[in-house]
């Protein structure tokens, strides 16, 4: 007769115990990530549409498109405070439209580019993750 019980985990319980806590928190790590791209996608998204407004109203004022390369030129020519070291920002001009542009710095989506132009308004995104 056995007097003292078998008590406690295997270590074979343990290590798949183990290996599922560390699927769990590869898994969660990786989505974490994702989200705060999007997040930064997302803002790059906002300014090209502040941009696009501003310069459809820039047009109408002064009869032509604003060209400029970085956001300190568009803040100045087109009245705006858009504050983003995320993206470098670029307008290509002319005479009937503009092609609005975003490049990711860095990150997951470092050189893919959201763009929108002055004809469909339609915001293009590059990364998978905007």
């Amino acid at each position: 007769m056995r007097l003292c019980a078998e008590r406690g985990f295997s270590l074979v319980e343990l290590l798949i115990v183990m290996a599922l806590v560390g699927l769990i928190v590869a898994i969660s790590l990786k989505g974490g990530d994702g989200g705060k791209e999007r997040q930064v996608g997302e803002r790059g998204r906002m300014n090209l549409i502040t941009i696009f407004n501003s310069e459809k109203r820039h047009k109408i004022d002064t009869g032509s498109y604003l060209l400029a390369d970085g956001l300190g030129p568009l803040n100045a020519g087109l009245g705006l405070d858009l504050r983003d070291a995320a993206f470098t920002y670029k307008v290509m001009a002319g005479p009937d439209g503009f092609v609005a542009s975003a490049r990711r710095v860095a990150g997951r989506c470092a050189g893919k580019v959201i763009s929108i132009s002055a004809g469909g308004g339609e915001v293009l995104r590059g990364c998978p993750a905007w």
